[in-house]
Order: structure tokens, then sequence, then C-alpha cells
């Protein structure tokens, strides 16, 4: 493959990167967006539940209300916020694994255990439920089931999308302060030219610098396994007939000179 076509292919490959990282950010994003509201109402629904002195229902309710609501705001936090590494995402994520294994179970028991119908009949008034809805939960058993199993199949994938997630952001996090990469270019530009042309006036860098350093450092840049490829792309574009009139675009990161497409 040529040293061109491996530069395209690169640009696209980022570009296919951004598309799933936007993808994964806005389904995470739903996702704690659904736990919060869900966590928020299990909350509200166990408070009328107190009063009645049912203590294990109580205690299940605002357990699992706690529980989709603590994950959603601190994964919340971690998509804001960088502090900490975001840690937050991360303590969200493992906490998404113990929401899916909490409906998993309680898919299993509804199924399963006849005595939870019977819980609900002998305190319906209680939990604030009638008879038709009891009957409905008894006849839809299978239903709640594979409704509750699919909620903890999104919560792991929530897990996963979160921590792959949070990695991407630390690495956005760290190279926020690096230079910019209009000057990095245009400095190994110079570097370019004098070991080009053996004339080191107006060189950037202090130490002097082959022209296969250069390039090892541009092929890093965009992605290049071959050096050898590079130096031909560089030699092109770096040429005095094209000189004049190469540009780099800091804005828009406009690389598509490597490429030849421009």
């Amino acid at each position: 493959m040529s040293g061109r076509s491996q530069a395209s292919n690169s640009v696209d490959n980022e570009g296919c990167i951004g598309c799933c990282h936007w993808s994964m950010t806005k389904s995470v994003e739903s996702i704690i967006v659904i736990d919060l509201i869900g966590g928020i109402a299990i909350l509200v629904y166990g408070s009328f539940v107190v009063p009645s002195g049912l203590t294990v229902a109580s205690i299940c309710l605002f357990c699992v209300g706690g529980l989709l609501f603590l994950s959603s705001a601190l994964g919340s936090i971690g998509l804001a916020f960088s502090m900490c590494r975001r840690c937050g995402l991360l303590l969200s994520a493992y906490m998404a694994l113990c929401i899916g294994a909490v409906e998993s179970a309680f898919g299993v028991v509804i199924n399963v255990d006849n005595d939870f119908i019977k819980y609900l009949r002998n305190h319906k008034d209680k939990l604030y439920l009638n008879d038709s809805g009891i009957d409905w939960i008894n006849s839809n058993k299978s239903l709640l089931m594979f409704i509750l199993l699919a909620l903890a199949a999104i919560e792991v994938a929530r897990f996963l999308m979160s921590r792959s997630l949070r990695t991407r952001l630390i690495e956005s996090d760290d190279s926020f302060n690096n230079p910019p990469l209009t000057e990095a270019l245009l400095e190994d530009k110079n570097d370019w030219h004098a070991a080009s042309t053996g004339d080191s006036t107006g060189v950037s860098s202090s130490v002097e610098m082959s022209k296969e350093d250069v390039a090892r450092r541009w092929s890093q840049m965009v992605r290049v396994e071959d050096p050898e490829a590079m130096i031909s792309i560089l030699n092109d574009h770096f040429s005095p007939r094209r000189a004049s009139s190469l540009s780099i675009h800091d804005d828009n990161k406009d690389m598509s000179w490597v490429t030849g497409s421009g």
C-alpha cells in the first residue's frame, strides 16, 4: 500500500472513530437519562410505601431507586467534568453491572416465584395496587422477565461503552494542553527544509534533525506506518514548487494536502 493510500485511510479511520465516539456518547447519555428518570420514579413510589410499614418492600425500592439515581448522577458528572480522570464515569459503569444483576434477578423471581404474586395480593392496598393490575402482572410474567433481561443487557452495554468512552475522554483531556497542531507542523516544515537543503537558517529545533527524523515524526502524526513513504510525500509537498501554496488550517484540521486530495 502506498504512503498516500495509508494517509488517506488514516484520515478515513479518524472520521469513523469520530462517528463511533459521537454514537457512543449519545448512547451512554440516553441510558443515563432513562436510568435517572426510572430512579426518581422508584424513589417517589418508595416514599409512599414507607408509611405503610412494609419494611422489606421499602428497602428494596429505595436501594434500587437510589442505585439508579446515584449511577446516573456519577455518569453525568464523569461526562461533563474531567476532574479525577473522570472517575465518576468509571464508578457509574460498575454500578450499571449491579443494576443489570438486580434487574435480571427480579425478572427471574417474577417468572418463577408464585409467592411474589401472593405478596402483592396480600399487601395490594399498602402497595397502591389493585386486582386488575396484579392479574396483568401474573398473566404477563414472561413478558416482564424478558423486558427486565433486556434492560439488564442494556446496562451491560452501558458498562462496556462507559469504560471505552472514559478512555477516549481521558486521552482527549491529556492532549488538551499539548502545543497546537499548526505550530508542530510548521516547525517540522522548517526542519524538513533544513534537512533537505542543508540550510540551518530558521530551523526551529535546537537539535539538528535528519530527513528520516522529521519523516518519522510526521508518520506518527498522520499514522502512516512507513516513514520512507512519508519522505516521498514530504518531498512533493515541501518542494519549492508547492511551498508557497502550502497551508495548514488548525481550526478545521485540514490535512487534505497530506493525502493528495487537495
